[in-house]
């Protein structure tokens, strides 16, 4: 069962080489990958774009989400609404008066690439009380861009490695409770050519990488 935060690889995963040249401060704190793309002919390229997608362990079959709310007073206001891991505000799913009952679930599917792979939250609000703020994992999104001199850097923001989520298959029925795993698979693409990678990442480390692509 394909679940659906999964995104499907349609390139074979190629080994990669270690990069040593940038200049970012080493160690850090959590995860973060600063890549180099070049050609067959070692030359830097720009405008690549890189999609994350992420490997998983599942840990749990019973949701994380065990926040049971009743609605009973349709005079109030419920708003869900969408940020980012650094809190910021993003967008709305609702904002209304719900029916009497269990408090609906809403779903972020971030269709497009307006936003990068990564972790985000839901904030359920009822009147001035927020009831609850649950974690979301996207992926396969554009998260960087190379610059002209072929580098590109994935933050943490993107890198919720150890950390766990409530996912949903296609039909949005609870599939389980996955971690996500330290292997990251990197789809790297400029015009019609393209080629994605399979990389480890170290806590706290830098993980330096050059990639080419075929």
């Amino acid at each position: 069962m394909r679940l659906f935060l999964f995104g499907i690889l349609c390139a074979t995963l190629l080994s990669c080489r270690e990069y040593h040249s940038f200049n970012a401060p080493v160690p850090i704190s959590g995860y973060q990958i600063n890549g180099k793309v070049t050609s067959k002919n070692g030359v830097a390229l720009d405008d690549v774009t890189v999609r994350v997608y992420y490997n998983y362990t599942k840990t749990r079959t019973t949701l994380m989400d065990t926040i049971n709310f009743i609605i009973t007073d349709t005079a109030k206001v419920l708003q869900v609404s969408v940020f980012d891991a650094q809190g910021r505000y993003l967008k709305n799913l609702f904002t209304g008066i719900p029916s009497p009952g269990p408090l609906p679930r809403f779903f972020f599917d971030a269709i497009g690439d307006t936003i990068p792979s990564g972790k985000y939250f839901i904030k359920y609000q009822y009147d001035a009380i927020v009831v609850k703020t649950l974690p979301v994992l996207i992926e396969g999104k554009i998260t960087a861009t190379s610059d002209y001199k072929g580098e590109f850097i994935i933050e943490y923001d993107a890198l919720p490695v150890g950390e766990e989520f409530d996912m949903y298959d296609e039909s949005r029925h609870y599939a389980g409770t996955f971690r996500v795993d330290k292997n990251i698979d990197l789809f790297l693409k400029k015009g019609t050519k393209s080629s994605t990678y399979s990389i480890v990442v170290q806590k706290d480390f830098i993980t330096k990488r050059t990639f080419t692509i075929e």
